[in-house]
């Protein structure tokens, strides 16, 4: 049986997801992707061209699972915006229990291709910045003063966790960074 290209495209997405994910960008050859998707280079470039564009690919499919594993997760019946944001961080808590925790794919985009790639580095902002703005839109509900700067504060909270919980290996990051943004809040509205 023969696979289709968008199979074979879907594939190669998919292993390379998991792949940069776990040992970042650098660090994970093409031929390391097509090793595990079990497939050529010649398929590789012939469907993205270049690995840069499977690595936007990546990126874009993480922007996608995540928001909709977080609107999910914290868009729970009977919550207010208060506790939605702090839903937040027990999102982020049970992200760094997990198994698959690898640090955040966004955070490595930016890191890895701070200078060299711009597309690669305007998707991982873009992603930061829809993050932020849907946060803002959970402080306004809940009565902030300031919507915009109690977001910004929240998103700072929760990217230090994600270092934290990383260098640290511990998850009880998102649980501390929860108790400040709770106090932020009650502050805020």
């Amino acid at each position: 049986m023969r696979i289709k290209n968008t199979d074979k495209k879907t594939l190669l997405i998919d292993t390379a997801y998991q792949l940069f994910e776990e040992h970042g960008f650098h660090a994970t050859g093409v031929d390391t992707v097509v090793k595990h998707a079990g497939t050529t280079k010649r398929t590789l470039y012939r469907l993205f061209g270049s690995k840069e564009n499977l690595a936007l690919e990546v990126v874009r499919r993480h922007d996608e699972n995540f928001r909709r594993d977080l609107h999910q997760k914290i868009e729970l019946p009977n919550t207010d915006a208060k506790q939605r944001l702090l839903a937040l961080f027990d999102y982020y808590g049970n992200w760094f229990a997990s198994e698959d925790f690898h640090g955040c794919l966004f955070i490595k985009t930016l890191v890895e291709f701070e200078t060299s790639s711009p597309i690669l580095r305007n998707a991982a902002r873009e992603s930061k910045e829809l993050l932020r703005s849907f946060i803002e839109k959970l402080c306004n509900k809940a009565g902030a003063k300031d919507p915009s700067h109690l977001s910004e504060q929240i998103q700072i909270l929760l990217e230090g966790s994600i270092i934290t919980a990383q260098s640290k290996r511990n998850a009880k990051s998102a649980k501390i960074a929860r108790e400040m943004a709770h106090l932020l809040i009650e502050q805020s509205t």
